[in-house]
């Protein structure tokens, strides 16, 4: 068991190393080559580590363009909802207009990107 905890260790630290290397704009090429001469790594497995340090950013931007949306969906269904009532009110209607479909919408929205920064 304890050789399972220092294995992840010590990818979260090449997984942090790689993530370092790509702020300081290095190409992959550079980070390959770094990995192969500091650690020890092997060409494909560098680059399947920059890989990974690459969706994880992008999952991170989903996640958050996701919610952003998902909560515009649901704030907008939820606003006409509410103006369609008061404008059927103050014509003595009892039609107005249920966006339910909207709000449903930017629900399923937010939980797909919850969903995704779960990955």
């Amino acid at each position: 068991m304890q050789s399972d905890d220092q294995t992840s260790r010590q990818i979260e630290l090449l997984h942090l190393k790689v993530k370092r290397l790509l702020a300081q704009n290095q190409t992959d090429e550079m980070i390959i080559e770094e990995l192969k001469k500091m650690d020890g790594i092997e060409a494909h497995y560098a680059l399947l580590l920059i890989d990974n340090v690459n969706n994880d950013k992008s999952d991170k931007k989903s996640f958050r363009n996701s919610v952003i949306m998902g909560l515009f969906y649901i704030v907008s269904g939820l606003l006409i909802n509410l103006f369609s009532y008061k404008i059927a009110l103050s014509r003595y209607s009892l039609f107005f207009y249920v966006t339910w479909g909207i709000i449903a919408f930017g629900i399923v929205t937010v939980a797909r990107g919850f969903i995704i920064y779960k990955k």
